[in-house]
């Protein structure tokens, strides 16, 4: 399953194929004894970009997301109202700064 979505999972996030690849080339050739301890040991990105990529690649198959009765994600299409947005901003810009004096001796609370 992986040699034919994790592919895929690289070309829909080829922003992290760099990453991904750059972390690979640092693995043992060898399978190591404890693989997932050896790509935690990494460091956190790495097995971010790594652990990220491959579940991805999984959820991309019908099969396991039906499984886990996940149905994905959807695309919400939502058009904010600036008009409300812009009344919001332009109150708070037209008051100005606000600055509350602190006493000495407050600053640590």
């Amino acid at each position: 399953m992986l040699d034919r979505l994790l592919p895929r999972a690289l070309k829909e996030r080829d922003d992290m194929a760099p990453s991904f690849f750059k972390a690979l080339s640092r693995l043992p050739e060898d399978r190591p004894r404890d693989p997932l301890g050896t790509i935690r040991a990494l460091g956190a990105d790495d097995f971010y970009t790594i652990s990220f990529l491959i579940a991805g690649a999984f959820f991309l198959d019908e099969a396991v997301t039906r499984k886990l009765r996940y149905p994905g994600q959807e695309a919400l299409y939502e058009t904010p109202d600036y008009d409300e947005i812009m009344e919001t901003v332009e109150r708070v810009q037209a008051r100005g700064a606000v600055y509350l004096d602190v006493p000495a001796g407050c600053e640590s609370i």
